[in-house]
């Protein structure tokens, strides 16, 4: 079904295996801002964790980690983008082999996530950020961190820091503002507190 969907315009109609390929192409010329955003939300955060006065200057002063961090956001921005785009096109040809696709997908996407995906999503730019290692070092160091049996703990402040922020676009969209910067705070906490305890060498750019 999915893969005779049409999506009309002025000029025709054009299969939504077009719309999603636009759609994948225009997330990820999204990933590098994001990795900026991120890079200096966390700098900032970590320095309000540490007892520093957050400043504009410190906002912007990490973007020469930016090669290492859409080194870490690339294969996650493609794990979600390209399933959906291989079931579409698969479902124009099976609509039953997109969709077996799509469901095969979610079901191991999902549970390998909430394992082991976590801690490597939410720790692995603030192990860039404070330790002086490149990104696979970064990404391997965030997974011990959440190994699965801890990554319930993990997967709990994440639920919070997620409630806080959904809260914060509630209302009005403003609160959202308030609420990013304090549920990051919320996950840097955790992301020091386990890693003082993890045998992993001291930081060395905080």
């Amino acid at each position: 079904m999915i893969g005779v969907m049409k999506f009309k315009t002025d000029g025709g109609s054009f299969p939504i295996l077009a719309y999603q390929a636009t759609e994948l192409v225009r997330q990820l010329l999204l990933v590098p801002l994001q990795c900026i955003a991120s890079l200096g939300l966390m700098r900032t955060m970590l320095d309000v964790v540490m007892g520093r006065s957050p400043t504009p200057g410190r906002f912007f002063s990490q973007t020469r980690l930016l090669p290492g961090a859409l080194a870490i956001q690339l294969p996650f921005a493609l794990a979600v983008a390209i399933p959906p785009l291989v079931s579409t096109a698969l479902g124009t040809v099976s609509p039953a082999a997109g969709a077996a696709v799509s469901t095969g997908w979610s079901c191991l996407f999902v549970p390998a996530f909430l394992l082991f995906g976590v801690s490597w999503w939410l720790f692995s730019i603030p192990e860039l950020l404070i330790s002086d290692c490149g990104p696979v070092e970064a990404m391997r160091r965030a997974f011990s961190l959440g190994r699965p049996w801890k990554n319930l703990r993990v997967l709990g402040y994440a639920a919070l820091a997620g409630v806080i922020v959904l809260a914060g676009a509630l209302a009005c969209g403003v609160g959202v503002l308030a609420a990013l910067p304090f549920g990051t705070l919320i996950m840097l906490s955790l992301f020091l507190a386990i890693r003082s305890r993890s045998g992993l060498p001291a930081p060395s750019l905080l």
